[in-house]
């Protein structure tokens, strides 16, 4: 990935590799033959970076075998409906709870964005609308506010759309106790609408009763887990997705004991 990016000493290693199709492991001193296939993937113009001296010229050629150019998205705005439907797809498989549901004023928002951010930064609309509105409808207004966070949104709507989402959000909120004696913390609380009074009695009913404070640490665990995944273990940019300060986001990775993610 990025290979424009990579620096010159490495891109020898690569060459060689490629040329000789064996490398060494570091500590080790015999060659592995290796039957590879690269795919490299870079946003830079390599051919302007030769000509700076700042790729290899003979690298270039060897993987310049099969190029595939990829326009950016505002330049096929034809096919968000398709990868809107892809990305929700994606979410449900990995566990995501009802998906929102959008209009043909919220795709006729989405498409009347230039997307700086390509691909990337509409899936992370995507996740941000299905954290907020679970199940519910979006139309034009609503997205346009997510897209740019400057516009007016119903604050009031927002507010309960994020009592929606966290009550929607799993369906256990038993704690266990681990052998070390912590807490083990639900990871979803169970799903409960904002106006559902039932199933918020139903739930501090049980017959082993209820605590508020594990079910408010839970929701943190697991946000504060789903943030830090999200952005590959970068504690600065998980800190800014929760909209908390960075030395909060590490005291309270420290008080539940969550490492970053491998």
């Amino acid at each position: 990935d990025e290979i424009g990016d990579m620096p010159l000493d490495m891109q020898v290693k690569l060459l060689r590799m490629l040329e000789e199709r064996t490398f060494t492991r570091i500590g080790g001193s015999k060659p592995i033959s290796v039957d590879v296939r690269f795919v490299c993937a870079t946003h830079r113009d390599l051919t302007q970076l030769i000509a700076e001296q700042k790729f290899r010229e003979d690298l270039y050629y060897r993987i310049n075998v099969f190029p595939i150019i990829l326009p950016p998205l505002k330049e096929r705005l034809a096919d968000i409906p398709d990868l809107v439907r892809f990305i929700i797809e994606r979410f449900e498989a990995q566990g995501f709870p009802k998906a929102p549901i959008l209009t043909d004023g919220a795709i006729e928002a989405l498409r009347s964005y230039e997307w700086p951010g390509n691909v990337r930064e509409l899936r992370n609309i995507l996740e941000r609308a299905g954290a907020l509105f679970v199940g519910r409808a979006i139309d034009f207004a609503t997205m346009a506010g997510l897209i740019r966070p400057g516009q007016p949104i119903d604050r009031a709507e927002e507010a309960e759309a994020i009592w929606d989402a966290v009550a929607e959000f799993a369906d256990d909120v038993s704690v266990t106790t681990t052998a070390d004696g912590k807490e083990d913390l639900p990871l979803r609380p169970i799903e409960v609408g904002a106006n559902d009074d039932e199933g918020v009695r139903s739930l501090i009913s049980g017959p082993g009763g209820f605590n508020l404070k594990d079910y408010v640490s839970a929701l943190e665990v697991a946000f504060i887990r789903v943030a830090l995944e999200d952005e590959e273990g970068s504690v600065s940019a998980a800190a800014r997705r929760l909209g908390i300060q960075r030395t909060t986001l590490i005291e309270k990775m420290r008080k539940f004991g969550i490492g970053r993610p491998d």
